[in-house]
C-alpha cells in the first residue's frame, strides 16, 4: 500500500492591547502539529526490489511580544520572540526481496533504518525606528539579533532482527582488527565513529547573528524616490 499521508493542527492567538493612545502591545502565540507518512517503491522496477517507508513529526511553539509606537513625526517597532520547535524523522528501508547482495555472498540486511530527532531553540530581540524629518522625507533604522541552537541525535540502526548488527561487526573486523568488535544489540544503532565503533550520533549547531536595515524615502511630485542597504541572515 503506497498511499501517503499528511496531518497538521495549527492554533494560533493574537492580543493587542493599547497601553496609550501611541503604544500598543501585541502578542503572538502558534503552536503547530505536522505528521506525515509516506511509502514509495524507488527501485525503478517492476519487482519488489527495494521498498521505503518514511514516517515524521514536527512539534513548533511560537511566542513574540512587541511594543508598536506612533507619536507624530516618531514610530517606532521594539520586541523579543521564541520559538521551539522538535523535528523527528524516521526511515525504514525494505530490501528483503533484491537481488543486491554484499560483496563475497554476505546474506542481504533485509532491512535499514534511519531515524534523527532535532531540537531547535531560537531567541531573537528587534528594533526598528523611522523619523519623517519633512512632511516629504522619512528615514528608517532597524536591527535584529538572533541566536539559534539546534541539537541532534540519530543514526542508522538494525531494524530488529540482528542482520545489520552481525553486518556492524563484520566491518569492525575488518577496519579494526587489532580490536574486539564492539556488540550491537537488535534495534542499536551501527553507525560508525572515526574509530570504528558504533553508536548513536550527536552533534550541536549554534549561531547568532545581527542583521540590519537602513533606509529613506522622499515622496516628490507623485512619486517616491528611496533608498535600501540591509544586511540580512538565512
Amino acid at each position: 500500500d503506497f498511499r501517503s499521508y499528511a496531518d497538521l493542527m495549527q492554533g494560533a492567538l493574537r492580543v493587542d492591547y493599547d497601553l496609550t493612545d501611541e503604544v500598543q502591545l501585541t502578542s503572538l502565540s502558534a503552536y503547530s502539529h505536522y505528521k506525515h507518512g509516506a511509502n514509495s517503491d524507488p527501485d525503478g522496477t517492476a519487482f519488489a526490489n527495494f521498498d521505503a517507508f518514511i514516517a515524521g513529526q514536527i512539534d513548533a511553539y511560537y511566542q513574540e511580544l512587541r511594543l508598536i509606537g506612533d507619536a507624530g513625526p516618531l514610530n517606532f517597532v521594539v520586541g523579543a520572540n521564541y520559538s521551539n520547535d522538535k523535528v523527528f524523522e524516521d526511515q525504514l528501508y525494505d530490501t528483503r526481496f533484491g537481488s543486491t547482495r554484499f560483496i563475497g555472498g554476505a546474506p542481504n540486511v533485509e532491512y535499514i533504518r534511519n531515524y534523527g530527532i532535532q531540537k531547535i531553540e531560537t531567541v531573537a530581540a528587534f528594533g526598528q525606528i523611522g523619523y519623517k524629518v519633512t512632511p516629504e522625507v522619512t528615514v528608517e533604522l532597524g536591527a535584529r539579533y538572533t541566536k539559534t541552537d539546534r541539537k541532534f541525535s540519530g543514526c542508522t540502526s538494525d531494524s530488529g532482527n540482528g542482520l545489520l548488527a552481525n553486518a556492524s561487526q563484520n566491518l569492525q573486523r575488518i577496519f579494526a582488527p587489532g580490536r574486539t568488535p564492539a556488540t550491537v544489540a537488535p534495534d542499536g544503532c551501527v553507525t560508525m565513529n572515526t574509530s570504528f565503533l558504533p553508536g548513536i550520533v550527536t552533534d550541536t549547531l549554534n549561531e547568532d547573528n545581527v542583521s540590519w536595515r537602513a533606509g529613506a524615502t522622499w515622496n516628490v511630485l507623485e512619486g517616491i524616490v528611496y533608498g535600501n542597504v540591509s544586511r540580512g541572515f538565512k
